[in-house]
């Protein structure tokens, strides 16, 4: 590639990014003039996860440009957390915690780990 073309797609690349041309930072995500985030296109309520295997969640929203946020549930504790989302595996043999990892435009994944024992549900906002 010569360095002309090159220069051209930095060019091109700080033209988008400073008229943020197709890059909807914040603009969808805030109420308008509020400050707060717009309520989720999708939320899944609490369902019970499938433990050391997948739970897919049906969404349907014809995309995966999102912001997932999941959170726990532990019953016995009185407690809705994050603790261990993606996964913990630092006390091997021993894995806990839930993560999402395939989205497409109508479901999303799920697996909790075998050893989890603070999640009796779990909530998927999109």
């Amino acid at each position: 590639m010569s360095d002309s073309f090159r220069l051209l797609g930095i060019i091109v690349v700080v033209a988008v990014v400073s008229l943020g041309i197709g890059i909807p930072v914040g603009k969808y995500l805030e109420r308008e003039g509020t400050g707060y985030v717009n309520a989720p296109a999708y939320d899944s309520g609490w369902i019970t996860p499938n433990i050391n295997d997948e739970t897919i969640i049906e969404h349907d929203l014809g995309t995966t440009e999102v912001l997932v946020y999941v959170l726990g549930n532990n019953t016995e504790l009185n407690t809705i957390h994050q603790f261990r989302y993606g996964g913990d595996c630092t006390r091997l043999p021993r894995y806990r915690g839930v993560m999402w990892y395939k989205m497409n435009n109508t479901h999303i994944s799920l697996w909790t780990y075998r050893d989890e024992v603070r999640l009796d549900y779990l909530r998927v906002q999109i």
